[in-house]
């Protein structure tokens, strides 16, 4: 069962978890919504900013069935300050409170975020945006900054904010994983 969103704040009952579902890493996911421990959130069609829908369309051609499409995945990352300074960049955010949780993600399957962007820049090469879009589907370099897609995730716990040092440290990670991707399609 999925919960439901109403005015930013998840309607359902908190069950409670003893920990992350057995066989599955610790996965994070910030949120500006309000999520009860034990809620189990499901895929659904995500809103793309229209300068980005060809980008989607670009990875969604290609995905060749491997992975959950990007289209209505539910989204994770390996560490907290990864997700919380990902949602601080975020087009629209504006201060607003964010909420940090450990979930459980089911057949997680992980992705170089910093791909995305190298695609918005590799518009019209052909041949660099066909690299970059099957290093995402399929890793070989030694990325980073992850992004875990996934159609359902569980909240385990609510969590506190990094500290700024661990959000400074999330930026290098990208920075990095971005400095890579400029180096490989120029």
């Amino acid at each position: 069962m999925c919960g439901e969103v109403t005015n930013g704040v998840i309607e359902i009952a908190a069950q409670a978890l003893p920990g992350a579902v057995a066989g599955e890493d610790a996965l994070y996911h910030a949120s500006l919504s309000v999520y009860a421990v034990g809620l189990t959130l499901c895929g659904r069609a995500r809103v793309v900013h229209d300068a980005n829908v060809w980008i989607e369309e670009e990875f969604e051609r290609s995905r060749a069935g491997r992975s959950s499409s990007r289209l209505d995945a539910l989204f994770a990352g390996a560490d907290g300050a990864d997700c919380v300074k990902f949602l601080m960049v975020q087009r629209g955010y504006d201060n607003e409170p964010i909420h940090l949780y450990r979930v459980g993600m089911p057949a997680a399957a992980r992705h170089p975020m910093a791909l995305i962007d190298a695609a918005g820049r590799n518009r019209g090469r052909p041949e660099a945006l066909r690299e970059i879009v099957e290093e995402y589907w399929q890793p070989t370099r030694g990325w980073r900054f992850w992004e875990y897609l996934g159609q359902t995730m569980t909240v385990v716990e609510k969590l506190e904010i990094p500290s700024a040092v661990m959000l400074a440290g999330a930026s290098n990670r990208y920075g990095l994983d971005r400095e890579l991707a400029v180096r490989l399609w120029r």
